[in-house]
């Protein structure tokens, strides 16, 4: 990751920025997003920091957003240890191959190790070019194919609902 970018944890002021950055991300797969993607971002980020569960990370590239990612800490009964989801990890097109995704994974890792978690879970979209380029497989994460992702659609005029 070049000198110029700092990783540091979000705050509020960060949504327009994660807002601008989900735009150019949505531009490349043809998400449609609201119109009021800058409150929803916002409303979304304020939740997550007010959370004791979920933490957020930026990467600042000089005045841009260039970078982010969030994780969730999902406590499991059945497991004597908490699973750590990455929920979103996106990298703006302009700033991919940096190393800002890499940074971003390794502090969700270092947060899930804290915790401490008894693993990692994400999803990642097969069209997605960090799932082509296998960065997360390069990475030690390993494709469950014994597993189906299921999803129920809820409220389908509430807000946007990127599919990354």
């Amino acid at each position: 990751m070049g000198s110029s970018v700092v990783l540091r944890e979000a705050n509020s002021s960060d949504s327009v920025g994660v807002s601008a950055l989900i735009r150019a991300s949505g531009a490349e797969f043809g998400w449609e997003l609201s119109a009021d993607l800058e409150a929803e971002v916002l409303r979304n980020l304020e939740a997550a920091l007010g959370g004791s569960a979920s933490r957020v990370w930026v990467a600042e590239a000089g005045d841009r957003i260039a970078g982010y990612a969030v994780v969730h800490e999902l406590p499991y009964l059945l497991s004597p240890r908490p699973e750590a989801l990455l929920g979103e990890l996106f990298v703006h097109p302009e700033h991919r191959g940096q190393g800002i995704g890499t940074a971003l994974l390794e502090r969700v890792e270092a947060f899930a190790d804290e915790a401490p978690c008894g693993r990692i879970s994400l999803f990642n979209h097969r069209r997605r070019l960090s799932y082509r380029r296998g960065f997360y497989a390069g990475r030690g994460y390993e494709e469950r194919t014994d597993v189906a992702h299921f999803v129920r659609r809820l409220d389908p005029g509430g807000g946007s609902e990127a599919s990354p």
